[in-house]
């Protein structure tokens, strides 16, 4: 997937990393701009940066919450499969 760029001219909000704590494990999340809340969530074998183009479209006017599922990313990879 190419670089798709900034609808917006680049002004979209600068991102947030954060991990939170979810059980055993500690998730890593990318929290960008104000407003309503939008939490994105991925797929297999993606991560929230899939998300990025659709972030940026929409951080002017939302907080955007894009995490890494436990395994992906920077996320915690759990022990076992349960």
């Amino acid at each position: 997937m190419g670089d798709m760029g900034t609808v917006d001219g680049g002004n979209s909000p600068a991102a947030t990393h954060t991990r939170v704590a979810a059980g055993d494990l500690t998730l890593s999340a990318q929290v960008r701009g104000a407003g309503p809340a939008v939490l994105f969530m991925h797929g297999y074998p993606d991560t929230a940066a899939v998300w990025d183009p659709i972030v940026d479209r929409l951080s002017a006017g939302h907080r955007c919450i894009a995490y890494d599922s436990r395994g992906a990313g920077s996320s915690d990879v759990p022990a076992g499969r349960d």
